[in-house]
């Protein structure tokens, strides 16, 4: 007998603006994000990665594997923003 009926769907977890959302899926759109957050459709995401270097930005249509580890962690900002300065205090 088959037990896949009893699987518990897999959320991902991810932090955007120092928020928590779950999401359903294995991947997220930088769209997605924007949405999630609630942020302007113009807003530039970048995705947080430790250590130096920049944090890349993530375009609309820009798929993001969350299946990966350490790619759970997003900011968003306005187009004038630079990084760093975000409004939330990130």
């Amino acid at each position: 007998m088959s037990n896949d009926g009893n699987k518990k769907p897999v959320t991902y977890h991810i932090r955007i603006n120092r928020q928590n959302y779950d999401w359903p899926e294995p991947t997220i759109t930088g769209g997605q994000i924007k949405q999630l957050a609630g942020s302007a459709a113009d807003w530039i995401v970048n995705q947080k990665v430790k250590g130096p270097g920049e944090d890349p930005e993530i375009g609309n249509d820009q798929m993001v594997d969350l299946t990966v580890p350490g790619v759970e962690q997003f900011t968003t900002r306005a187009p004038s923003t630079e990084f760093g300065c975000h409004a939330a205090g990130i």
